[in-house]
This record gives C-alpha cells, sequence and structure tokens, in this order.
C-alpha cells in the first residue's frame, strides 16, 4: 500500500473510531478539533489529520455509513 493510501486509511480509522465512541453525535468541527490536538500534541507524522478536505469527506462517508446500519 502507498504512503499516501496509508496515511488516509489511517485518517478512517480515527474518525471512524470518534464517530463510532460518540453514537454518531459529533459534528464536523468537534471531529476537526480531535484530530489538530492528536496530530499537534500526539502524532504529527501524518498531515492529512488536519486536511480540511480530507477530514470532511471521510468524515461524511463515516456518518453516512453509520445512519445506515
Amino acid at each position: 500500500m502507498g504512503k499516501v493510501k496509508q496515511a488516509i486509511e489511517e485518517v478512517k480509522e480515527e474518525i471512524g473510531t470518534i464517530v463510532f465512541d460518540n453514537g454518531g453525535e459529533i459534528e464536523l468541527e468537534e471531529v476537526k478539533a480531535i484530530l489538530q490536538n492528536k496530530y499537534f500534541f500526539n502524532d504529527n507524522s501524518n498531515p492529512y489529520l488536519i486536511n480540511d478536505e480530507v477530514v470532511k469527506q471521510v468524515y461524511e462517508d463515516i456518518v453516512e455509513e453509520y445512519q445506515s446500519n
């Protein structure tokens, strides 16, 4: 798997965990804040954690998946 694809998969895992842990009841801005804190304070090896376009798209996909289950 390429580095970019792997980095985006990590973003999907992070957002999926956040959304599912909050019962699907979390706003995009809250998710962004959590990811920014993780990036700046813990793990700054994945710049996609703070990429607005990637985070928004993945968030929408995860919420849609959560709501369809």
